[in-house]
């Protein structure tokens, strides 16, 4: 199933621009994002597994509770101007950096 994905910062970029160009954008409705971040739940675990290291395990029981597909177009808010800069690979990157800053403890840990 397909998600739509963006960076907070693109999300408080959005804003201003919207603000900027308010004429142009006043009582239409925009989708805020890009194409090129529309992942299936797949591609997402298999980035973040490249970026940490780790490994997945998918087994094909039961159904998907959530079924829904979000596959968006942001070709309106593209053409007047807005894109998005910082890419789903650097939003994971950024998640796994602070990760490694935080200290879990965990009574079910060997170390």
């Amino acid at each position: 199933y397909m998600r739509t994905f963006i960076h907070v910062h693109d999300i408080a970029r959005s804003w201003i621009f919207a603000i900027k160009n308010q004429e142009i954008m006043k009582n239409n409705v925009f989708n805020v994002g890009s194409n090129s971040l529309n992942y299936s739940k797949l591609e997402i675990c298999n980035l973040i597994e490249k970026e940490i290291g780790g490994f997945f395990h998918f087994e094909n029981i039961g159904k998907d509770a959530d079924q829904r597909n979000y596959e968006v177009s942001y070709e309106k808010i593209n053409a007047i101007g807005f894109q998005t800069k910082i890419d789903l690979k650097d939003g994971i990157k950024e998640i796994a950096n602070a990760i490694d800053c935080l200290k879990f403890d965990t009574p079910y840990s060997n170390i």
